[in-house]
């Protein structure tokens, strides 16, 4: 994970591009085998940042991961690398270490969340379609005929 500074500025977009070209160069090590953690560390060293994150997210279902990524990611087999992905406030690699398919029994908490978070988003979804707010214009009157409020009329006696 390499930090970026996204924004209109000529700072930010020179800081930007040299986040990019520190996550390009960074991917191209880690497509060539070198060790994760010290790659991060070269990447933050580069670009006058300390503290950098742990390199191994461990175990992660397809869900964990944004939805226009998936698909690159779970198609890689295991020591590849992905292309550099935009995320946020971060430019992100991912190393595949492994695959394995979970259990039912690992996953079937988060197969419950997901059921219930679909019928809930299904649910307010049907509930906004269901209710067409119309302007009564016989209960507010029309914007011409609004009362003018004096600018010399106090609201407080």
């Amino acid at each position: 994970m390499i930090p970026r500074t996204p924004g209109d500025t000529d700072e930010a977009k020179r800081s930007d591009k040299k986040a990019l070209e520190v996550a390009n160069t960074a991917r191209e090590r880690a497509a060539n085998g070198e060790d994760p953690d010290l790659v991060q560390k070269d990447a933050y060293s580069a670009l006058g940042l300390s503290s950098p994150p742990i390199t191994n997210l461990g175990a992660n279902p397809r869900s964990n991961f944004p939805t226009e990524e998936t698909d690159e990611l779970f198609s890689l087999v295991s020591g590849q690398v992905s292309k550099v992905e935009t995320e946020g406030a971060s430019y992100v690699i991912y190393k595949i270490a492994s695959k394995e398919t979970l259990s039912e029994d690992s996953v079937k908490d988060e197969i419950s969340r997901q059921i219930a978070q679909s019928k809930y988003d299904e649910a307010m979804r049907s509930i906004n379609e269901s209710a067409k707010p119309e302007f009564n214009e016989a209960y507010f009157g029309s914007p011409k005929t609004a009362p003018a409020v004096s600018p010399s009329a106090s609201p407080h006696p």
